[in-house]
């Protein structure tokens, strides 16, 4: 919380109109990341608090792909159109399409998907074997719970559910 109150301190010291516009979306979006991390920190084992949120970077299509497959880029062309994000452990940054509306259910649950990733490596659940040879399962069970957790929340808006205002 206190990292959003400092990005907003900053977007009110500063005087670009565009700056302005940039700067409130990627707060808006740290402020989801945050709430999509205490969400996964109550749906599993993984302690979160001593990890720093991921980098975010918005890419075009082409250069997320690039990214992804490298200099197979022409092999790999149909699978481009189905990428919408990625995680790099290298980096340590979380890739998303500009054209994703992270609005959208289906952005939100891209965004939950990659950051699941990012915590399974920066947790070491890489480093196990087990979870390693299944890397996509826990982001895919995941998405089914807040699926789950989001058609409940839609017919029951009084609920306490975590999911309140970010489904």
């Amino acid at each position: 919380m206190k990292k959003a109150l400092l990005l907003i301190m900053f977007f009110y010291s500063t005087s670009s109109l565009a700056h302005h516009a940039d700067l409130y979306k990627q707060t808006e979006l740290r402020l989801y990341l945050l709430k999509l991390t205490i969400w996964i920190e109550t749906h599993s084992d993984m302690n979160t608090q001593n990890i720093p949120l991921p980098n975010i970077e918005i890419l075009h299509e082409d250069d997320l792909c690039k990214m992804a497959f490298s200099d197979r880029v022409a092999i790999n062309s149909q699978n481009c159109s189905k990428l919408q994000g990625l995680y790099n452990y290298v980096t340590k940054v979380v890739y998303i399409d500009e054209d994703m509306s992270l609005n959208s259910l289906e952005g939100k649950l891209v965004l939950l998907h990659e950051l699941v990733h990012y915590y399974q490596f920066e947790y070491h659940y890489v480093n196990d074997n087990v979870h390693t040879n299944n890397l996509e399962d826990l982001p895919k069970a995941f998405e089914q719970q807040y699926l789950r957790e989001c058609s409940v929340e839609s017919e029951q808006r009084d609920s306490d559910s975590l999911l309140r205002g970010i489904c």
